[in-house]
């Protein structure tokens, strides 16, 4: 598999990644993100849950490539403007070895980036490296929501 960009709008399309899947983008889908403060929030327990975060965006070579083994990412921007970057992790080299409590994994190496805008989605699978947070023109406040979603 690969990672997975799409809208929102389309995430029943992946109810058939599974039932952790179909609770991750319920949850999206109902989610009014103006009544939640940032936080962690209980999806279905440590299977799937959510992160609500705000951060400022920087330039690309600020932010570091990381990859998790336990968990899928569903990123969702809720508002600004962010890019987001992209590598598979066999072109990758580990720079600081995995953390089975953390559940990551950082790497060095060069990826390709791409923008995402409210609305969109990304879901990164173990085998995608990535890194968030980017500015392309100058540093912005993004406010965005990471829905870890436990693999089998």
């Amino acid at each position: 598999m690969i990672l997975i960009f799409d809208m929102l709008n389309n995430a029943s399309t992946y109810f058939c990644l599974g039932e952790r899947f179909r609770k991750a983008f319920e949850f999206l889908d109902n989610l009014i993100p103006a009544s939640l403060e940032n936080g962690k929030y209980e999806i279905d327990g440590p299977s799937v849950f959510a992160i609500i975060q705000s951060a400022t965006t920087k330039p690309k070579e600020a932010q570091v490539w990381e990859a998790h083994k336990k968990y899928a990412d569903i990123q969702c921007l809720l508002s600004g403007e962010e890019w987001l970057g992209y590598a598979p992790l066999k072109t990758m080299e580990e720079a600081l070895a995995y953390d089975a409590v953390r559940d990551f994994a950082l790497y060095d190496g060069d990826g390709e980036y791409f923008q995402t805008k409210p609305g969109m989605f990304v879901i990164f699978f173990p085998h995608d490296v990535h890194k968030g947070c980017i500015t392309q023109m100058r540093p912005a406040r993004i406010r965005k929501i990471v829905v870890k979603v436990e693999l089998p």
